[in-house]
């Protein structure tokens, strides 16, 4: 078994530790519903996340081995699921970094502060959300493989 940083999830904790930080700065005097919210949404999704990318990268060394190996399957329906799975990976880069910058978004509506209305800060909590998860889908996209079904070096 090989054992590797998960990025993503120190990028968690160190966000989780600055949003704490942000707390203690405002001496305890928070929306406690509003930081549990977003604590609990943030570290759920980027556990499901990293476990769900965890599994597509472990089928894609199947598939890559399958493909290597004796031939029990047509090659084009594996690199078929080889691209499916790279898209995969792809966009789960894109949530988990829309998560982050969602709980960055959410972490700096505790540091400005937004009075004691509920609808305002539902509101500012929906839009973090909406607009975090939005920017990596939004800037970053994915250039097509070639794929060579031959099999040949050139």
């Amino acid at each position: 078994m090989n054992v590797r940083l998960n990025v993503h999830g120190g990028l968690g904790i160190a966000a989780i530790a600055l949003m704490v930080g942000i707390v203690f700065a405002k001496d305890w005097q928070i929306p406690w519903l509003y930081f549990g919210a977003a604590v609990l949404f943030y570290s759920g999704s980027v556990i499901a996340l990293s476990v769900w990318q965890e599994e597509e990268k472990g089928k894609q060394a199947t598939l890559n081995s399958e493909l290597k190996g004796p031939h029990t399957r047509d090659r084009i329906i594996i690199l078929e699921e080889i691209t499916e799975s790279k898209v995969i990976m792809f966009t789960l880069f894109r949530v988990l970094l829309g998560c982050h910058l969602a709980f960055a978004f959410q972490a700096l509506g505790l540091l400005i502060g937004f009075g004691d209305a509920i609808v305002v800060r539902l509101g500012y909590f929906l839009a973090s959300l909406a607009i975090g998860l939005a920017i990596p889908f939004l800037l970053l996209t994915r250039q097509e493989d070639v794929a060579d079904v031959t099999g040949g070096d050139g």
